[in-house]
């Protein structure tokens, strides 16, 4: 159980910095908003960011895992 609790510590860790960064990537999208940026490019901006964070959540995943 104490593995199992250090797992738990891991995924929390990794889901607070995850939120954090989509928190800090949310912003920029709405600085680049509010500068004007075309729709199509933030739907191009969106995608990249979903797929950076989807990268980043399966790698948080495999180490968490890996670890124990």
């Amino acid at each position: 159980s104490y593995s199992f609790t250090i797992r738990v510590a891991m995924f929390k860790m990794c889901f607070l910095n995850l939120v954090l960064k989509f928190v800090s990537v949310l912003s920029q999208v709405f600085v680049q908003i509010a500068g004007g940026l075309m729709m199509k490019r933030i739907w191009l901006l969106y995608l990249t960011v979903f797929q950076f964070m989807w990268h980043n959540y399966s790698h948080c995943l495999n180490k968490c895992y890996t670890l124990v």
